[in-house]
């Protein structure tokens, strides 16, 4: 699957990472789109997994701005009704401190608060799948919620990034129980060479990884 930047400061980052990213740059008008609710590496770890992912397929891919996590909900409720073309969105955040039944309740409770009707479709452990309803626009909607039940006090892609890193043999010491920590305490080397195997990532290696991203992706497929 290949990455649309919607913004110049995100094309020019993916940019650095073009030998682990594929990159649409035509200006066009798409019916799928991904939000990164948080910031660095999520952006480039969910670029790269778009490209192990879906053949050729584009998907726009945008920051939120100002908020992080469920904050972003109004930019992004905004962004899906306010684009005509786009049929289908995934809103990609880190778990961080919170329980995962208040992120959902947390969700649906925006989904109100800004006049967003919803049928759940489908719910796992970190992906929530809706169908949404705002005036006469009809669209797809997958929460995506980065995190894995690890050891960690705190989950967020970091998470999956280790996982990975340490199925390909980096040595990871534990910094202070926390995933982002973890992650930086990896050389900049070891931290591109996990950057690096991600678009290379057969179907089974992806589920185990990244496995509510792959279901998250899915609603692509329809």
């Amino acid at each position: 699957m290949r990455v649309n930047p919607l913004t110049t400061n995100l094309r020019a980052r993916l940019l650095n990472y073009k030998n682990c990213v594929e990159l649409d740059l035509q200006p066009n008008e798409l019916k799928d789109v991904v939000v990164i609710g948080n910031g660095t590496p999520d952006d480039v770890a969910i670029a790269a997994l778009c490209k192990s992912l879906n053949g050729k397929r584009t998907i726009a891919m945008i920051k939120s701005k100002g908020h992080t996590g469920l904050g972003a909900i109004e930019s992004v409720i905004n962004l899906i009704y306010g684009r005509a073309k786009i049929e289908r969105c995934i809103m990609i955040i880190d778990q961080d401190n919170s329980e995962l039944d208040d992120m959902k309740v947390g969700l649906e409770k925006k989904f109100s608060e800004f006049g967003v009707s919803f049928d759940k479709e489908n719910e796992s452990r970190r992906a929530l799948i809706y169908e949404c309803k705002k005036g006469q626009k009809t669209t797809k909607f997958c929460l995506c919620i980065n995190g894995l039940d690890s050891e960690f006090n705190t989950h967020a892609i970091e998470d999956h990034l280790l996982k990975l890193a340490e199925q390909i043999g980096v040595n990871i010491i534990n910094i202070n129980n926390n995933p982002k920590e973890t992650w930086n305490g990896l050389t900049k080397e070891n931290r591109e060479r996990v950057l690096r195997q991600i678009w290379r990532l057969d179907d089974v290696i992806a589920i185990d990884v990244f496995p509510q991203h792959v279901e998250a992706f899915g609603i692509c497929n329809t």
